[in-house]
């Protein structure tokens, strides 16, 4: 097991162009005989799963590059990756750009690799050897989803042969799209119809995933029958409270269709530690009578601040989403500090931060009892945050089962990657290009009546006459605002320039129509003979 272990470590630093050329000048090749085992082609299929975590959904690395530079999300205080937020200085040296662009080619070769050892091992029983390839190949479309959707028709690989992935031709896009479908089809004939282990790839989630495709390659009729499936035919349903989604004491598994699980154990640590729970909090510490704690402060993260326009899509009265998605009000819970008046801890409010303008009123209530800021104290006129570490806080991802406040306490938090409510919106969009309203209106409000705060139903109902793109693409935000998806809806729906410079005032005079694709990294070119072969993204030079 201990040589299985570092395999599976090495799995994580198989480069690209490289891929022969590092076993043999490592030696690894001799130990890669482990591989034509059941056991070692386990353990190479687990280490897929693992990259889903190593630079994706909970490490915070994807969600910079699928919320940064959106419609909804500023850049806070304490992130440095301007190039996404603000494109201006977006080119192909940018690091993050180019360690995503590894990783996922590294997941698509070692899908490939897995593949072609799969069929010559003995296997302990057929239908086993058939599950573990469609896991594979889901894995492998969606490395290539995420690729041709940040990149284009990039580079297709479709062997681990080395002189393949040294020349890195191009393909199209629609190449990308044939072969995921292709991977994805084949999948949903060998992965079972469920497991025991949450995360594990199943039918159900093959079909979810197939929505999405399909969603994203505009094949209205394929999205309505994948939702439809899998609405209807598995025993899925929406948490009863859309706040519980991210309460790791609940179980969530009858909306989180496909999840990547994450562990308690503090000691596991391979993937980097579950981050993206505190990116949307506020430098709280800085204000007298209160400290970072769980459940009643944030994190101090400081990595997205909410845009004006984020703040404005929802009915603070009507919309349970608001209330439990964002924080406006903390405690003091730091009786040592000196205060102006005696407070009762985690009682008396000590930050009182609104999306409106205060009255005379509400000013004259805060004098010298707490810190109170108004939309007009915490954004300037053009809507760019005055202080990026102090804002509206962002909750829906805060973990208070964490053993401690610190930051460096790891979250267990399982994250989403396809959840129940995504799949009636998908269908909902496929619903409104088909020209069929009402039916758009029925899965939206679905979606709608679990967020209703008791006694505003009509309010919150929607009809027909309201469903339009854009509808759906601020309802994606209201209930799927950071779950890592807003940059490819805005790309995918043709609407990322346009709603970039209309609610993003740190990007809006610097994006421009290329942006929609990012550039191909320096360093990918620095390993191959012949960089034409694959050539730059327009924009970008070369």
């Amino acid at each position: 097991m201990k040589k299985i272990s570092l395999l599976y470590a090495c799995l994580f630093l198989l480069p690209f162009t490289a891929c022969k050329k590092y076993l043999n000048e490592e030696s690894y090749g001799a130990t890669t005989q482990v591989f034509k085992t059941e056991e070692g082609a386990l353990t190479l299929l687990n280490s897929l799963y693992d990259r889903l975590r190593l630079m994706g959904y909970g490490s915070g690395n994807l969600g910079y590059m699928t919320e940064s530079g959106t419609d909804i999300w500023l850049r806070g205080g304490g992130n440095g990756n301007v190039q996404l937020t603000e494109y201006r200085t977006l080119d192909a040296q940018y690091g993050l750009n180019g360690n995503m662009w590894n990783h996922y080619y590294k997941g698509v070769w070692n899908a490939n690799y897995f593949l072609e050892q799969a069929k010559n091992i003995t296997w302990s029983s057929e239908s086993k050897k058939s599950q573990k390839i469609g896991e594979a190949l889901t894995l492998k479309a969606y490395f290539l989803f995420f690729i041709v959707n940040t990149w284009g028709g990039v580079h297709l690989p479709r062997t681990t042969d080395y002189n393949e992935g040294l020349i890195a031709a191009r393909s199209t896009e629609e190449e990308f799209y044939t072969e995921i479908f292709k991977c994805l089809n084949e999948a949903l004939t060998t992965v079972p119809l469920t497991s025991t282990e949450t995360g594990r790839i199943t039918k159900p989630v093959v079909e979810a995933f197939l929505a999405r495709v399909h969603l994203y390659h505009k094949d209205w009729d394929k999205v309505i029958e994948y939702s439809s499936n899998v609405i209807t035919k598995y025993n899925y349903a929406l948490i009863p409270k859309w706040k519980d989604l991210w309460n790791a004491a609940l179980d969530r598994s009858k909306e989180f269709i496909w999840q990547v699980n994450w562990g308690k154990d503090k000691s596991f640590n391979q993937a980097g530690a579950n981050f993206w729970f505190q990116a949307f909090s506020p430098f709280i510490d800085q204000f007298p009578g209160i400290q970072t704690e769980l459940i009643w402060t944030g994190y101090g993260g400081v990595q997205m601040v909410a845009s004006r326009f984020y703040l404005g899509l929802f009915n603070r009265d009507a919309d349970a989403r608001w209330k439990d998605g964002f924080q406006t009000v903390w405690y003091y819970n730091k009786p040592t500090n000196k205060l102006p008046l005696q407070v009762t801890p985690y009682v008396d409010t000590a930050l009182f931060f609104v999306p409106y303008v205060f009255s005379a009123a509400d000013r004259a209530r805060a004098v010298n009892r707490y810190t109170a800021k108004d939309v007009n104290d915490l954004y300037s006129a053009n809507g760019i945050p005055k202080d990026p570490k102090v804002f509206i806080g962002f909750k829906k991802f805060d973990d208070h089962t964490r053993p401690g406040a610190l930051s460096t306490e790891n979250s267990a938090e399982d994250y989403s990657v396809i959840r129940l409510a995504d799949v009636y919106l998908m269908r909902a969009e496929a619903y409104i290009m088909k020209s069929q309203p009402g039916l758009a209106a029925n899965d939206v409000n679905v979606i709608r009546d679990r967020a209703t705060v008791p006694g505003h139903e009509a309010e919150m109902d929607v009809d027909a006459s309201q469903m339009t793109v854009d509808f759906i693409l601020d309802e994606r935000a209201r209930e799927l605002g950071g779950e890592m998806m807003r940059w490819f809806d805005l790309k995918r729906t043709g609407t990322l320039i346009t709603r970039v410079r209309a609610y993003n005032p740190e990007a809006s005079a610097y994006i421009q129509p290329f942006h929609v694709l990012r550039p191909v990294p320096q360093s990918q070119f620095d390993g191959m003979p012949d960089p034409s072969t694959l050539g730059q993204n327009t924009g970008y030079g070369f």
